[in-house]
């Protein structure tokens, strides 16, 4: 039984030593730049017709050969991006893109027709950090105090980050990260503000003195930082705000129309009852004494309209429904 053991463990040894890691052979690329794959064994001395490099163990590369005039063989998708070390069998692959992410092989074959793998790499293509935009405004600053207070902003690409710093520290206040595995962050060194950014395959960084921002006093906060919340309110509430202020401009033009004291000669009695049916200001008494009395200018013979006009030449006042219908 230990003799089967030992034959066993014999056997998953050697086919550890001869595989290939795939973890160990962990590859990153830019994309748009360019990589390059090495043979994970020692080739010399060893017996080699052909070595063939291939992608995701289904599409062919690149061939070599041993004892052709033309040694190297590249395949119509890979024609004019690749490259082979004649010495260390490296492949070397440019113009990255995303599809060229996958597992890189290389096999080598001899005379008598045995095949044997010599590596295996497992590629990853990422975009590269965008240009960093770095910007840094001041919010308070006062000269006795001792103090300074600067927003700083960082962009790469889509991604944010914000920070207010003082002479001190930064406090991040937003963070938005819109690209894979980018990390961003904004940091005070010694009056600098940095802003890194970096993935796995890249990396920038810009920064900003705060001494060059903190130099006019400011002892107030920004206008715009008052004036914001409000703009925003009113921004978000001008669909429902015109309309409701175009219906209080009609309610107070009727209202004022309603409540003028002039009527021209040509205003009817039944115009004065419609207008004037809610306040009493006088008894009907006193009305009847009022419309009786004749004008000044009025003439001996006396007209029957000069009812109605004696009514609209006195004073302005509101009439009692009551009062207006004894007409």
């Amino acid at each position: 039984m230990r003799t089967y053991g030992l034959i066993l463990w014999t056997c998953l040894l050697a086919l550890t030593l001869n595989s290939v890691s795939a973890e160990d052979a962990l590859s990153l690329g830019v994309r748009g730049g360019a990589v390059s794959f090495s043979v994970q064994m020692d080739l010399t001395g060893l017996d080699i017709e052909y070595l063939f490099w291939r992608f995701n163990s289904t599409h062919s590369v690149l061939r070599y050969s041993n004892e052709s005039k033309n040694p190297l063989k590249t395949y119509d998708e890979y024609e004019g991006r690749v490259g082979l070390d004649p010495h260390t069998y490296a492949l070397t692959l440019h113009g990255l893109d995303f599809p060229d992410s996958g597992v890189y092989s290389a096999r080598i074959t001899d005379h008598k027709g045995y095949e044997k793998d010599v590596a295996k790499h497992m590629l990853h293509v990422h975009e590269a950090v965008p240009e960093l935009a770095f910007s840094m405004a001041l919010l308070y600053f006062n000269v006795s105090e001792g103090s300074c207070n600067v927003s700083v902003l960082c962009e790469a690409g889509s991604s944010v980050v914000s920070a207010t710093c003082d002479l001190e520290r930064c406090v991040q206040v937003d963070t938005q990260l819109t690209l894979q595995h980018l990390h961003m962050g904004l940091s005070l060194v010694q009056g600098t503000v940095y802003c890194n950014a970096s993935n796995l395959v890249s990396s920038r960084s810009k920064w900003g003195r705060m001494e060059t921002v903190c130099t006019e006093e400011v002892v107030s906060p920004p206008m715009e930082s008052m004036l914001g919340p409000l703009l925003i309110v009113l921004n978000a509430s001008a669909p429902l705000f015109l309309p409701l202020l175009l219906l209080l401009l009609l309610f107070c033009l009727i209202k004022r129309r309603r409540h003028t004291g002039y009527y021209d000669k040509f205003t009817t009695k039944a115009q004065l009852k419609r207008e004037f049916a809610s306040v009493e200001l006088l008894n009907i008494y006193e009305f009847e004494e009022f419309y009786r009395s004749p004008f000044p200018e009025e003439s001996p013979k006396g007209n029957p309209a000069d009812a109605d006009r004696k009514l609209l030449l006195a004073p302005q006042t509101i009439l009692d429904p009551y009062c207006v219908d004894q007409l």
